[in-house]
């Protein structure tokens, strides 16, 4: 039973208030429905879901595009699109879903919870393919258009980034006059980040910045699944602070910008490697944007992504110093690259601590688990014998 059946949207007027926010802003997932019957209740759900945004709101013709038979949507920030099951069509029995910020304005925290959780423990549901976390501050201490100054002057800086693109205000496609938008990263980017003038984009009375983090592919997919398992853990007696907490964590992950003033001096390419040590998060950063203190979410592919970067670096520094090993060890004692890789592959795993077994079960598929856990011991056994013959 969907936790929304009895929480319909209400009516809440598509045009925008000056209102200071911390959620999610876009959010798009993709379902798969092996039976008719299966992807009409999909559908029901989401068509349900928003009849009733708001007063006057409509969906667009339903309409054919190249990688589905169906698409509409609705104004009230909704875009839903699908291929029949069975119908041999490209993409058959799979559903695109866009939930975009108009929705999620027109939505109450516990609502916005509930539909989460809907979407992940749906039948059918494969993956979240982009998830936008935004901030936005009234009256801020830095405007969009001072912290792009900043930026020129390398008073400011975001670690996650090697440069940024300054531009105008964007509503949907169409450029407005004024304002400042701070983009980093490329259309291509997994990991995009943007501080805009939001009055200008709403046409807002009061000032009004929003800092924005887009994520794609599988570091959208990774976050989704933490949100998703951060919100079943919660106390359900008491409000619910989770989806608060989890934009602030990927704000401050992936674009907290740094008080690089005393680096302004040097150019870009003169500064330390570890010039992010050396400075501190802007002081209005962490008074309006990101407060308290926001734990990291740790995430499979980051945890991947670390240690692949780990062994990558490994190689740079021990790489040739190895080789060299190896080829003497197989000339010396007659053993092939692969006894002698077996070999010294007993070295490392000597080395294992307990607690490594916790961070292995994030790195390997759930069905994996026990495979890992009986084998981890004998392993390890395996390897300490071997080292002895080095």
């Amino acid at each position: 039973m969907p936790r929304t059946k009895d929480n319909p949207l209400g009516t809440a007027a598509l045009g925008q208030r000056p209102t200071a926010s911390c959620r999610l802003d876009w959010l798009s997932v993709s379902l798969f429905g092996a039976t008719a019957n299966r992807q009409r209740e999909q559908l029901a759900y989401f068509f349900g879901l928003l009849q009733d945004v708001s007063d006057g709101a409509t969906w667009s013709e339903p309409s054919p595009t190249k990688f589905f038979s169906n698409a509409v949507s609705h104004e009230a920030g909704v875009s839903i699109k699908w291929t029949e099951p069975g119908s041999g069509d490209t993409n058959q029995g799979l559903i695109s879903v866009d939930l975009r910020g108009t929705a999620f304005l027109a939505l109450e925290r516990e609502h916005r919870k509930a539909i989460y959780l809907d979407i992940a423990e749906m039948e059918g549901f494969k993956q979240c393919t982009r998830l936008d976390a935004q901030r936005t501050v009234l009256n801020p201490s830095m405007s969009a258009e001072e912290i792009h100054e900043k930026l020129v002057e390398q008073a400011l800086w975001v670690r996650s980034f090697r440069g940024f693109r300054q531009m105008g205000v964007l509503s949907g496609r169409e450029a407005l006059e004024g304002g400042s938008t701070v983009m980093w990263g490329s259309p291509q980017s997994a990991v995009r980040a943007r501080s805009y003038n939001k009055a200008i984009e709403a046409s807002w009375d009061i000032p009004a910045v929003r800092h924005e983090v887009q994520l794609r592919k599988q570091p959208a997919r990774d976050k989704f699944n933490a949100l998703v398992e951060q919100l079943q853990q919660e106390n359900e007696s008491k409000a619910t602070t989770v989806e608060n907490a989890f934009v602030q964590s990927v704000l401050n992950q992936h674009m907290a910008y740094y008080d690089t003033s005393r680096l302004a001096k040097l150019r870009k390419k003169e500064w330390p490697k570890n010039w992010a040590q050396m400075c501190e998060k802007a002081e209005w950063w962490e008074k309006e944007v990101v407060t308290g203190d926001p734990k990291e979410i740790k995430t499979k592919w980051r945890l991947a992504k670390k240690l692949e970067d780990s062994v990558a670096a490994s190689d740079v520094q021990y790489g040739r110093i190895l080789g060299k090993w190896m080829i003497a060890h197989c000339v010396n004692t007659g053993d092939t690259p692969e006894q002698a890789l077996l070999a010294r592959s007993a070295q490392w795993l000597t080395r294992l601590k307990d607690e490594d077994l916790e961070e292995l079960f994030q790195l390997v598929p759930e069905e994996k688990h026990a495979e890992l856990l009986n084998n981890w011991a004998a392993w390890r056994q395996d390897a300490a014998h071997n080292a002895e013959a080095i």
